[in-house]
């Protein structure tokens, strides 16, 4: 399944490169909503979310809920959060785990010492 012309075209996240203190918040935003849902898109419990999952996830939310710029984001940077980590003892690649979450997410949190 492709990501819907129109959520590819709208969604405010698509083409986010992250720059500022707004970015931080909209970065909280989509972390908070991926680690609350991760069971949820993890359809085979496998401890991944891969593209098949997020794109079957995107199928049953409805627009334009939020939560679809959310798993536009996830799938349009699939590759770049998977590779946030390393786990020495899986060889997948084609999938999030959390802590490739927590990796990925680290780059955007806020120093406020």
């Amino acid at each position: 399944m492709q990501i819907w012309e129109q959520d590819s075209k709208h969604a405010w996240i698509r083409d986010y490169h992250p720059a500022g203190i707004r970015t931080l918040g909209a970065m909280d935003e989509i972390k908070s909503f991926a680690y609350g849902a991760f069971e949820a898109l993890d359809a085979d419990g496998d401890g991944f979310i891969d593209k098949w999952e997020l794109e079957t996830a995107l199928k049953r939310l409805p627009p334009p809920a939020r939560e679809r710029s959310f798993v536009v984001f996830m799938i349009c940077h699939l590759t770049e959060i998977a590779d946030a980590h390393h786990e020495e003892c899986i060889t997948r690649s084609d999938g999030i785990s959390r802590v490739d979450l927590d990796s990925y997410f680290q780059r955007f949190q806020r120093d406020d010492s």
